[in-house]
């Protein structure tokens, strides 16, 4: 059964996966993700401070759901869980750390880069895995091909992906997340530009989400939908309002709004206490055919459907 941390990344659609060396940090940090958009942060056990930086979000960032990745053996899991880590990620595939994790009842993202990983990751139950690393394999068509077999497989492609290929990959059906450093560079992290942290934070997220229309419309109009939304939109096409105008009896007006997953918009929605109309719950299973919020934009009905971005 789906975790509920696993549920949460696929409503994410990005896990930041940060290298901490001072444990100072790791507080700033999280809270510079959290402010842009991002609650979820992926500590790698590669550093001396790696279980007192995780135990520091764990305690003083609650909002955050932290992990921690690297973990190569049951013992780094056992110190990671004690520290208070949500999920636990490994770059391959060990039987005995998958194994330890299943008995915790923690959720495992296992590095599967094989068949042979996969069919080992399927005998143990597993449902999403980590594609590690993901461009030097082959990239998208490689991670395609090798995720044929495995229909229930879902994957979180980490190595190598930044603002460049994100959409590649997001696109695909088999990527439940994508995994990286491009918004938690060491660098950033090092000279404590958080502020840069936060805006590439939310940048990613509304790189994600893809919230946009197909026409233009008057200033006013499109700061009010993208104040409303708490992310910008973007619009292309035909002068404001050819489109994506529509109307539904004599005085009521509707505006759509695209999104490249109408699953994640609905859990963005909900975080960011954004309402929107009953019955409209998203589950993988029954997507939800359109969002309405509750609130209106210059007098507009917000429907938000899905369509994948081209770009």
């Amino acid at each position: 059964m789906e975790s509920e941390a696993l549920k949460i990344i696929g409503d994410l659609g990005a896990v930041p996966v940060a290298t901490i060396d001072q444990a100072e940090d790791s507080i700033p940090l999280a809270e510079a993700l959290l402010k842009g958009g991002l609650p979820v942060i992926e500590v790698t056990f590669r550093t001396a401070t790696a279980k007192e930086a995780l135990r520091a979000i764990a305690a003083y960032v609650p909002q955050m759901l932290v992990g921690a990745g690297t973990v190569l053996s049951v013992e780094q899991a056992e110190s990671a869980l004690e520290a208070g880590a949500q999920f636990i990620v490994s770059p391959g595939f060990c039987p005995r750390v998958v194994q330890y994790c299943l008995n915790q009842g923690v959720a495992v993202i296992p590095g599967c880069s094989s068949p042979t990983d996969l069919t080992a990751a399927f005998n143990f139950g597993l449902q999403v895995v980590k594609y590690f690393p993901a461009e030097l394999l082959g990239g998208t068509a490689a991670l395609e091909a090798i995720g044929k077999p495995f229909g229930g497989m879902k994957f979180i492609p980490t190595g190598g992906i930044g603002f460049h290929n994100l959409q590649q990959y997001l696109r695909l059906d088999k990527v439940w997340a994508c995994g990286g450093s491009w918004m938690v560079g060491a660098q950033l992290i090092r000279n404590r530009d958080f502020k840069a942290i936060s805006r590439l934070a939310k940048v990613t997220l509304s790189e994600i989400l893809g919230f946009r229309l197909d026409c233009e419309l008057p200033v006013a109009l499109l700061e009010e939908i993208s104040t409303l939304f708490k992310l910008p939109l973007r619009e292309s096409g035909a002068p404001y309002p050819a489109g994506s105008l529509l109307r539904r009896g004599e005085s009521n007006k509707q505006l759509t709004v695209k999104t490249n997953n109408i699953i994640r918009a609905a859990a963005y929605f909900l975080r960011e206490g954004i309402e929107v109309c009953a019955g409209v719950e998203a589950t993988p299973v029954k997507p939800p055919a359109a969002i309405y919020l509750q609130e209106k934009a210059g007098g507009f009905d917000i429907c938000v459907v899905e369509e994948q971005s081209s770009g």
